[in-house]
């Protein structure tokens, strides 16, 4: 009886930890995604000006306007810190002012951004929404890629993006 019962813990264990253990492998081999897709070869930041959507929600109430006020001083902050280039904050709707594509050619776009999580048997586990940073070249009009960054504020969706487009512009000076 002893041993039957070694037997089945042992099945037990080898049906529930390969499938685990391959699914997890899978997972953590693959690239999940290009965080250097979304910025253009011809992105150099040492030439332009790189534009950054500031506008504020027209339709928001006194707490849509407070955040807007705390989000706007964390990006300023965020700025400062990590991106060592020229930059300008667009608060307007208005791109009159920016209309030397030459020295704006770029901006980047705010949008929201919602990830599934799904479990082995792709059923949808949860999902969560959050803010999400594309760049808009102003000559084309094109959209790029999303950066796939997402957070629900925008102080830490800002902060990876800078990071990470500060750190491939190093990487392509080699």
């Amino acid at each position: 009886m002893k041993a039957l019962n070694v037997l089945v813990v042992l099945f037990l264990i080898t049906v529930f930890t390969i499938p685990v253990n391959s699914f997890a492998k899978s997972k953590s081999d693959s690239k999940l995604f290009d965080r250097e897709a979304w910025i253009p070869a011809d992105f150099n930041p040492e030439k332009i000006v790189l534009l950054i959507d500031n506008i504020p929600d027209a339709n928001a109430n006194k707490a849509g306007i407070k955040m807007y006020e705390k989000e706007s001083k964390w990006m300023e902050e965020i700025m400062q810190k990590y991106y060592p280039y020229p930059y300008e904050f667009v608060t307007t709707e208005s791109l009159e002012k920016y209309s030397d594509k030459s020295k704006y050619p770029y901006m980047l776009s705010w949008g929201s951004h919602f990830h599934e999580y799904m479990n082995q048997s792709a059923h949808l586990v949860s999902g969560t929404s959050g803010w999400k940073i594309s760049i808009i070249d102003l000559k084309t009009g094109v959209e790029s890629k999303t950066n796939e960054w997402s957070f629900s504020y925008k102080k830490g969706t800002l902060e990876a993006t800078i990071k990470q487009l500060v750190k491939v512009i190093k990487e392509r000076k080699k």
